[in-house]
């Protein structure tokens, strides 16, 4: 991740993507184990399936907050019970159907590139024809 925030800015900017942003920090003795772990590639190949759905979740999780919406307003719009959104935006990969139906409740799109993360985009613009 590319900002780890601290107690402080946590206690301030508040919302569960900022504490799952919180857990995510890592020691230096608990980097150097993963970077000696990834070396072996069923493990590379793991972590990486895990990170990107820990990714997807909170880039979800932050998309919903932005829109100041709850896990239950998900719930009620999208008809996914609030336990599963919980998992989802806690790292659980979604099926590509539940993952549709946040999508459009949340009015975002879900890019996939090759080799990079997956990102929660808004709709693009459309021009008038």
């Amino acid at each position: 991740m590319s900002h780890i925030i601290t107690e402080s800015e946590q206690r301030t900017e508040g919302g569960q993507a900022a504490r799952v942003r919180a857990k995510v920090k890592k020691s230096p003795r608990a980097a150097d184990l993963l970077a000696e772990k990834l070396q072996d590639s069923a493990f590379a190949d793991l972590y990486g399936e895990d990170l990107a759905a820990l990714r997807l979740g909170l880039a979800l999780c932050e998309a919903r907050e932005r829109r100041g919406l709850t896990q239950q307003d998900i719930e009620a719009r999208a008809g996914i019970p609030q336990e599963t959104l919980s998992r989802i935006e806690r790292g659980r990969m979604p099926s590509l159907g539940t993952l549709q139906k946040i999508a459009d409740v949340l009015g975002v799109q879900v890019v996939v590139r090759p080799g990079q993360a997956v990102t929660v985009e808004p709709f693009p613009e459309r021009k008038a024809a």
